[in-house]
């Protein structure tokens, strides 16, 4: 029709992915399953004793000097608003840039955790993390929309972002549920999500499905025990794939 195009879009086989776990149940694990090179995008302190098991097989590369994007430990009476901000400013900063960098050059991009560096952003801009008025959050979802376009628009590569899980309230009063800690717009813009679970809850490490846009069919879906690979998930979104294209 005049004026318009038609529709001719083709699969790209690779994974927008977000996935929600309690510490311990093997978030950075199944990362680190995935395609190389890998930018890895470090925040927390889970990685050390992992990612020994991965190195010497793919190319994990870390940003810069691989210096985290953690904040220095204040002592008591150390800490102010102006100054928390003033030190997670050039973090976040920094850390925005990198993330464009990766979805640019890498197969693969982690960030460990998106939690925090959701948390990052929101003391780069309001120096608190708590006491934060709805309507003062424009600048910090639209940076997080920014980065997410980067990383489903002009992109090939795979990313993966990993989250911290907390209780769901209601009316004050805990509902005995997980949610994901992070960034609300996270569900909108991941292409799959995916919960992580393991020991003590429960007898071995399962991963279910719980979000596809590609195959909804597959919510619901469990993986289990040496199952929980980043190929494994490929292959399941892309049935026409196989394991070697996603290694």
């Amino acid at each position: 029709m005049q004026g318009f195009t038609k529709a001719n879009m083709g699969w790209t086989p690779r994974l927008i992915l977000a996935v929600d776990g309690a510490p311990g149940s093997g978030k950075t694990r199944l990362a680190l399953t995935a395609p190389g090179p890998i930018g890895f995008l470090n925040l927390d302190v889970g990685l050390d004793g992992v990612i020994q098991q991965f190195q010497d097989d793919k190319d994990i590369y870390f940003p810069g000097d691989g210096t985290p994007y953690i904040l220095p430990d204040f002592l008591p009476g150390e800490v102010s608003e102006q100054r928390m901000g003033q030190q997670a400013k050039p973090l976040w900063e920094q850390f925005c840039k990198d993330f464009v960098q990766t979805c640019k050059t890498m197969r693969t991009g982690v960030v460990d955790t998106a939690s925090e560096a959701y948390e990052l952003s929101r003391l780069s801009h309001f120096g608190k993390l708590e006491q934060v008025k709805a309507r003062y959050y424009g600048a910090v979802n639209q940076e997080w929309r920014t980065l997410m376009r980067n990383a489903t628009h002009g992109s090939t590569a795979n990313i993966i972002m990993l989250h911290h899980v907390k209780d769901e309230y209601l009316n004050d009063a805990r509902t005995g549920n997980k949610i994901r800690s992070g960034w609300g717009g996270m569900e909108g813009a991941a292409f799959v999500s995916v919960r992580l679970a393991g020991p003590p809850q429960q007898s071995e490490f399962t991963c279910t499905i719980t979000k596809c846009r590609q195959n909804a069919s597959l919510v619901g879906m469990t993986l289990e025990g040496d199952d929980i690979t980043f190929p494994m998930l490929g292959q399941a979104v892309f049935p026409d794939t196989e394991a070697e294209d996603w290694q």
